[in-house]
C-alpha cells in the first residue's frame, strides 16, 4: 500500500496526471465501495497515507503510541506559532487517525474559522460525525463542502456514506 501512495505521489510532483480514471473507492470505516467516475490523484494519494497511517507499523499502542502523540504536540506547536487553516486541518486528519474523533471537530471548526470555505475541513468533519453516529451533523458538514468545492470527490463519497448510513439506522 505504501508503495502506491508513494507512485501516487510522484506521479502528482512530476505533472503527470491530475486524476485517475474510474475506480471503486472503499470506505475504510465500513469497506463498503463506492464506484466513482474520475478521481483527483491527491484525493486518492490523501486516502492512501490516511490508510497506510491506520493500518500500517507503528499504529499499534505498544509501538507507535509516544511517537502520535509527539505528533500532534509538535502540529499542535506549529498552529500555536501560525495559527493557519491548513495547521488546523492537518490536526484534524492526526486526531481522526486516532479515532479521537470530537477533537478532529474541534480542529475542523478552528480551521474554519480562520477560513469559511475551506472544503476539506467540512469533509473531514463529516467523516468524524459519521463515526460518531451523528449522521444529520455529517450530511450538513458534507453538503457544505460540496457548496465549497463541488468537484470534491471525496467529499461526495462521504455525504453518499452518511446518507447511506441514515438510510440504514431508519
Amino acid at each position: 500500500m505504501l508503495a502506491y501512495c508513494l507512485v501516487l505521489v510522484n506521479r502528482l510532483s512530476a505533472g503527470k496526471g491530475s486524476t485517475a480514471p474510474a475506480a471503486a473507492i472503499t470506505n475504510g470505516m465500513n469497506m463498503k465501495r463506492t464506484l466513482v467516475t474520475r478521481v483527483p490523484l491527491v484525493e486518492i494519494a490523501l486516502a492512501c497515507l490516511l490508510l497506510v497511517g491506520a493500518c500500517g507499523p507503528g499504529n499499534d499502542e505498544s509501538q507507535g503510541g509516544e511517537q502520535r502523540d509527539a505528533e500532534i504536540e509538535q502540529a499542535l506547536r506549529e498552529a500555536a506559532l501560525n495559527p493557519t487553516s491548513d495547521a488546523y486541518v492537518t490536526l484534524s486528519l492526526l486526531y481522526h487517525k486516532r479515532a479521537q474523533y470530537q477533537d478532529c471537530i474541534e480542529m475542523c471548526k478552528r480551521a474554519i474559522e480562520l477560513d469559511p470555505k475551506n472544503a476539506v475541513a467540512y469533509n473531514n468533519m463529516c467523516s468524524a460525525y459519521v463515526t460518531m453516529g451523528e449522521i444529520e451533523k455529517a450530511i450538513a458538514a458534507c453538503t457544505r463542502a460540496l457548496e465549497i468545492d463541488p468537484n470534491f470527490e471525496l467529499a461526495r463519497n462521504n455525504l453518499a456514506w452518511a446518507s447511506s448510513e441514515k438510510e440504514r439506522v431508519k
